[in-house]
C-alpha cells in the first residue's frame, strides 16, 4: 500500500527495504474507515457461504471507491506491478493498480497464503500490502501477505497452517447474497474512474437512482483465491456464467482504445451474452461524462419532450447513438472475437474450444457487436461498405433507426434488410417515390418487421424551412401506405406528417385503404396535425382503415389546427372506432380545430363509448372556441356507460364557452363509469368556471366507487378568473369523500382570488381522505402582486397534511 523506497546496503548493493507494517496497517484501517468496509465479513468465518455469482456491488458502492482512489492513491504511493513505478494521478489508476495495492491486501488476513504466478519479486520479499515470505508448494510459487503484527506463520510453515480464509471485496460491503441486474464485460486495464463514469450513465439512461446492482470480476472474485474461484471445469462452470446467466442484462464497457473487444475472457462473456439474447449495452467515457449506446429505447428515452409535445422513444433513443463518441462505434465493426487475446494462453485455448463445442462459435456475438456499430453509424447519417455488410450478414434481428438521407444511400448500396425487425426514420427531405419503392422491396424479405416509425418533419432542422414544414406529398404518402400493407407482421405503425402542408385528403384516402390491409395491426399512431389541406374526408378513411385491422388495440390520431376539420369528421370518427372489437387505448387531438362544435364533440365521445373494450380514452379539445357546456355534458355522458373505463383525460384548455354546469355535468357522467380510477381534466383559461363549478366537479367524481387518482387543471390566466377560497375547500371536502383516493394533482395557478385560507382549508379537507398518499398543488403566478398565498398558507398546509 505504500512504495518501497530504494536503499543501498552496507555492501554497496541496491535492494528493497522492508515495508514498515505500523504503517501499512494504519493505511489499510483508514481505508476501511472511509470505506466503510465490514472486515469481520471475512475474518469472522472459514469460509464463504456467499455464492461468487451472487456478490453484486451497487453504483454507490463503486462511487465511493472512485472518490477513495481521488483522495488517496498519491498520499498511499500506489505502484504499477509490472513497471514499479508510482500511479499518483487517480485518472490512471486501473483495475490492476487497485488489486495489487488494494483489494488484494485488503481482503487477505493474517497469514494468508497467495498464488501469484505472475508477479515477478526478488529476493528481498518486497510485495504490495506487507513484508512477502517465499513459499512453494508443488512446484509453484506462493507468496504470504503479512498485514501487521505479530507477523504470519515462519516460511516453513505447513500449507494447512498457512492457508486462511479470504473473500471477495463485495463482501466486505455486504454480508448477504445480491444478485445482480446487470453483468459488466470490462478490460482491467480501463482507469476505474472512467468505469465508475460509464456506469454512471448507464444508471443515469436506466433510470436506476444509484441503485442498481452490477457484477463486476474485480469485486466478487476473491483476488486471492481467483484459481478457486474459476474452477477448473472450465468456463462454463466459471462465476462469470452463472452470474450472466443470473442477470438481466449486460453492459459492455468500451475503454479509449476499445481493448474490451480484444481480451478473450471478454470475448467469452460476449458469446454467452448474444446466446442468452440478454439486454445489451455498450457504455464508454469522454471527457468525464458516460454514454450509452442501446439498440432499444431505454426508461430515460421515454417522456422526453419538444416544443410540440411529446417525443418517441425511438427518436429519443435515435439522437443518444449520434451522441456516442465515434471510436467506439467503429472499433465495434471490426469485432472479431475468436482473435481476441488473454494473458494466459491456456485460457485462450479452452476459451475458444468451449465456444466452438458447447456454444456454436464466435459468429452471433461478432454479429450482434458489428450490426450495434453499423446501426449507430446509420444513425448519425453515415453509412459504409463495412456497415453495409455488417446488416447484411446480421445473425439475428436487428432495428435501423437513422435519417431517411442514411436510408437512401444505404439502398443505393446494396443494403439488404431481411433481418430488419423495427425501422425508424426521420427528416424533412424529399424522398421520392423511387426511393420508397426501393425500401419497399428491400423490405419484402423482412419476415420479422413489426414496426415501422416514420417522422416526415427534420426536427434537427434548427431554423431552416425544413423545421416548420414538412415536404412530404399525397404520391409519397400512398406509397409508404403500400409498403405498410405489404407486411403481414407489422404490428405498430407510427407516421408523424406533422407540418406537411402538401398532404390533402386523397393522400391520406390511400393511406386508410393501405392501413384496412395489415391484419397484424394492434399500434397505430398518426400525426396530420397543422396539414392545412387535410379534412373531414382524411378522418373518416383512416377511421374506416383502421377498424378493419381485427387486432387493433391503440389508436392516437392528432388534427392539431387542421381547420378543416369539423363535426362530420369527427362524429363519424367515434362511429367507425366504435367497431373495432379490441380496441381498448384512444387518444383523438382535435385541438385548434375551430369548426368542432358541441355536436361534433358529442358524437366522438357516444361513438368511442360502444367500443367493446374501451379502458382508455385521451381527447384534445383545446381552444375549440365553439365547444361548449353541452358538449363536454354529452361526452361524460357518453363516456360514463363504458363498462370497462378505468382512465379518462380531456383536455378544454381555452374553452371559454364551458360554465360552471358544464363542469359538473362532465364530472356526473363520467362518475358512472363502474371500473373509473383515474381521471385527468384541463380546463385551464376557462373564464366561466368559479367556486360552484370547483366544488360540484369534485362532488360528481368522488361518487366514482375506484376512483384512486385524480388530476384537475383550473391554472386561471386571467385576472376575472372566478375560483376562490370557497371553491378550493368544497373540493377538498368532496375528494376526501372518495374511499379510494390514494393521489390528486390539483393546479390552481394564476387563481388570483385564492387566499391563505383557502390554501388551509384545502389542506384540512384533502387530510380527511382515508388512502391519500400523494398531493401535488400548484399556485405559481407570474405576477407576484397578484399571488395572495403566503407564509401561513404554506405552514397550514403542511400541517393539515402531516395529519
Amino acid at each position: 500500500l505504500c512504495q518501497t523506497p530504494r536503499c543501498a546496503t552496507a555492501a554497496g548493493v541496491c535492494c528493497a527495504m522492508r515495508l514498515e507494517l505500523s504503517e501499512v496497517q494504519k493505511q489499510l484501517d483508514e481505508a476501511v474507515a472511509i470505506l466503510g468496509l465490514q472486515l469481520d465479513n471475512l475474518l469472522g468465518r472459514e469460509r464463504s457461504s456467499i455464492r461468487t455469482e451472487m456478490r453484486a456491488i451497487s453504483l454507490a458502492d463503486l462511487r465511493r471507491l472512485a472518490n477513495f482512489i481521488k483522495k488517496k492513491c498519491e498520499a498511499y504511493g500506489w505502484i504499477d506491478q509490472r513497471s514499479r513505478a508510482v500511479v499518483s494521478d487517480a485518472k490512471e489508476v486501473n483495475l490492476y493498480h487497485l488489486v495489487y495495492n488494494f483489494i488484494g491486501p485488503v481482503t487477505a488476513p493474517v497469514g494468508h497464503e497467495v498464488v501469484d504466478d505472475s508477479l515477478e519479486l526478488g529476493s528481498d520479499g518486497e510485495a504490495p500490502g506487507g513484508e512477502a515470505l517465499w513459499l512453494e508448494h508443488k512446484g509453484r510459487r506462493r507468496l504470504r501477505y503479512v498485514r501487521g503484527f505479530p507477523p504470519g506463520p515462519p516460511a516453513g510453515t505447513p500449507d494447512k497452517f498457512v492457508r486462511t480464509f479470504s473473500g471477495s471485496f463485495a463482501e466486505l460491503l455486504w454480508n448477504e447474497e445480491r444478485q445482480a441486474e446487470w453483468f459488466v464485460s470490462h478490460f482491467w486495464g480501463e482507469p476505474v474512474l472512467d468505469f465508475v463514469t460509464c456506469l454512471d450513465g448507464h444508471d443515469e439512461r436506466f433510470k436506476l437512482g444509484g441503485a442498481g446492482l452490477y457484477w463486476v470480476c474485480a469485486h466478487a472474485n476473491s483476488q486471492t483465491h481467483i484459481a478457486e474461484e474459476l474452477g477448473t471445469e472450465g468456463p462454463l462452470c466459471s462465476p462469470f456464467f452463472r452470474a450472466l446467466g443470473l442477470a438481466k442484462g449486460a453492459v459492455l464497457v468500451i475503454d479509449s482504445a476499445s481493448e474490451v473487444t480484444r481480451r478473450m475472457w471478454c470475448g467469452f462473456e460476449n458469446v454467452v451474452i448474444a446466446r442468452n439474447r440478454k439486454e445489451f449495452v455498450m457504455a464508454t467515457a469522454r471527457e468525464g461524462k458516460g454514454y450509452t449506446l442501446t439498440s432499444t429505447p431505454a426508461p430515460a428515452d421515454f417522456g422526453q419532450k419538444d416544443a410540440w409535445g411529446e417525443l418517441p422513444p425511438e427518436q429519443v433513443c435515435l439522437k443518444r447513438g449520434g451522441e456516442f463518441p465515434r471510436h467506439g462505434i467503429e472499433q465495434a465493426l471490426k469485432t472479431d472475437l475468436e482473435l481476441a487475446q488473454a494473458s494466459n494462453p491456456d485460457d485462450k485455448k479452452m476459451i475458444i474450444e468451449t465456444v466452438r463445442k458447447e456454444l456454436g462459435g464466435f459468429e452471433r456475438a461478432n454479429s450482434k457487436l458489428r450490426v450495434l456499430g453499423a446501426t449507430s453509424l446509420f444513425a448519425t447519417n453515415s453509412v459504409t461498405a463495412e456497415s453495409i455488410q455488417a446488416m447484411n450478414e446480421a445473425a439475428e434481428p436487428f432495428e435501423l433507426n437513422g435519417p431517411f438521407d442514411a436510408a437512401q444511400k444505404a439502398i443505393g448500396m446494396g443494403l439488404q434488410l431481411q433481418n430488419c425487425a423495427g425501422l425508424l426514420l426521420t427528416g424533412g427531405g424529399k424522398m421520392g417515390g423511387d426511393f420508397v419503392q426501393a425500401l419497399g422491396q428491400a423490405l419484402r424479405p423482412a419476415h420479422k418487421l413489426d414496426k415501422i416509425n416514420l417522422h416526415f418533419v427534420d426536427t434537427e432542422a434548427g431554423d431552416s424551412e425544413l423545421a416548420v414544414w414538412g415536404n412530404l406529398e399525397d404520391s409519397e404518402l400512398q406509397a409508404w401506405g403500400k409498403v405498410c400493407s405489404d407486411k403481414a407482421e407489422l404490428t405498430a405503425v407510427t407516421l408523424n406528417c406533422r407540418c406537411c402542408k402538401k398532404l390533402t385528403d386523397a393522400g391520406v384516402q390511400g393511406l386508410g385503404q393501405d392501413l384496412a390491409k395489415t391484419s397484424s395491426l394492434t399500434d397505430a399512431r398518426l400525426n396530420f396535425s397543422h396539414c392545412e389541406k387535410v379534412g373531414d374526408a382524411a378522418v373518416k378513411a383512416v377511421g374506416q382503415g383502421l377498424v378493419q385491422a381485427p387486432k387493433l388495440a391503440l389508436v392516437d390520431l392528432d388534427f392539431f389546427s387542421c381547420e378543416k376539420v369539423s363535426d362530420a369528421g369527427a362524429k363519424g370518427l367515434g362511429e367507425d372506432l366504435a367497431q373495432a372489437p379490441n380496441l381498448a387505448n384512444v387518444r383523438v387531438g382535435l385541438m385548434s380545430c375551430a369548426k368542432i362544435t358541441n355536436a361534433g364533440l358529442q358524437g366522438l365521445g357516444q361513438g368511442l363509448a360502444r367500443a367493446p373494450k374501451l379502458a382508455i380514452v385521451q381527447l384534445d379539445l383545446g381552444w375549440c372556441d365553439k365547444v361548449g357546456d353541452d358538449g363536454i355534458k354529452g361526452v361524460g355522458q357518453a363516456l360514463g356507460q363504458a363498462p370497462d373505463l378505468n382512465t379518462v383525460r380531456v383536455k378544454f384548455e381555452g374553452c371559454a364557452r364551458i360554465t360552471n354546469a358544464g363542469l359538473q355535468g362532465l364530472g356526473q357522467g363520467l362518475a358512472r363509469a363502474p371500473q373509473l380510477a383515474t381521471v385527468d381534466l384541463d380546463v385551464s383559461v376557462c373564464p366561466e368556471i368559479g367556486d360552484a363549478g370547483v366544488q360540484g366537479v369534485g362532488q360528481e367524481l368522488a361518487r366514482a366507487p375506484k376512483l384512486a387518482t385524480v388530476r384537475l387543471n383550473f391554472d386561471g390566466s386571467h385576472a376575472d378568473n372566478k375560483i376562490g377560497d370557497a371553491g378550493m375547500k368544497g373540493l377538498g371536502q368532496a375528494l376526501a369523500q372518495a374511499p379510494n383516493l390514494a393521489s390528486v394533482d390539483l393546479d390552481f395557478s394564476r387563481c388570483s382570488k385564492i387566499t391563505d385560507a383557502g390554501v388551509q382549508g384545502l389542506g384540512q379537507e384533502l387530510a380527511r381522505a382515508p388512502k391519500l398518499d400523494t398531493v401535488r398543488l400548484g399556485f405559481q403566478d407570474w405576477y407576484p402582486f397578484n399571488n395572495k398565498v403566503g407564509d401561513i398558507g404554506m405552514k397550514g398546509l403542511g400541517q393539515a397534511l402531516a395529519q
